[in-house]
């Protein structure tokens, strides 16, 4: 595992919605930490929702350029594929720019004090196509590496019918 990944400090959430903010990339986030989420039949997709990936590295490494990639496995590790334009493709993200130092405009920080991070925020405001009544996993990879705990699970389901009325 390289320097970088194994310093990295991970943490992966679903929400009913999230988005940054402003320049300091604070984040917003509603309903976090969600682990199932409802499947609408009539357009084929799942609630909308939003997936959040924070990593944060030692300020030593600011300067380095450690890949980070976020991508949506099956529940077997196998990528997620959803159409597109040009075919079938895969639902991941990556990053390979250099870490910078945190800055906040007027703030006295002394350098090689607060912690580099990159994040993702993805929302999907109408949900995806997954299949129903399955599990899926959200996953971290930095330098190509990844653990157990850099990932978050979610179950896609359905209701059950209700009563017949009439």
């Amino acid at each position: 595992m390289s320097d970088a990944a194994d310093a990295a400090i991970v943490r992966v959430m679903l929400a009913d919605f999230a988005n940054v903010t402003d320049p300091g990339s604070k984040l917003n986030i509603i309903g976090g930490g969600i682990v199932m989420m409802g499947y609408d039949p009539n357009i084929g997709a799942t609630a909308a929702h939003a997936v959040v990936a924070k990593i944060s590295f030692p300020p030593e490494f600011i300067g380095e350029s450690p890949a980070v990639e976020l991508a949506l496995e099956h529940d077997d590790g196998s990528l997620v594929t959803l159409p597109g334009p040009m075919g079938p493709q895969f639902l991941r993200v990556g990053v390979a720019d250099a870490l910078k130092p945190a800055v906040v405009p007027g703030a006295n920080v002394p350098p090689n004090t607060v912690r580099s991070s990159k994040q993702f925020v993805m929302y999907f405001a109408s949900g995806l196509p997954l299949e129903p009544n399955k599990r899926y996993r959200w996953r971290i990879k930095i330098d190509h590496e990844t653990r157990d705990e850099w990932t978050e699970t979610f179950y896609v389901f359905t209701a059950d019918a209700g009563p017949v009325i009439g």
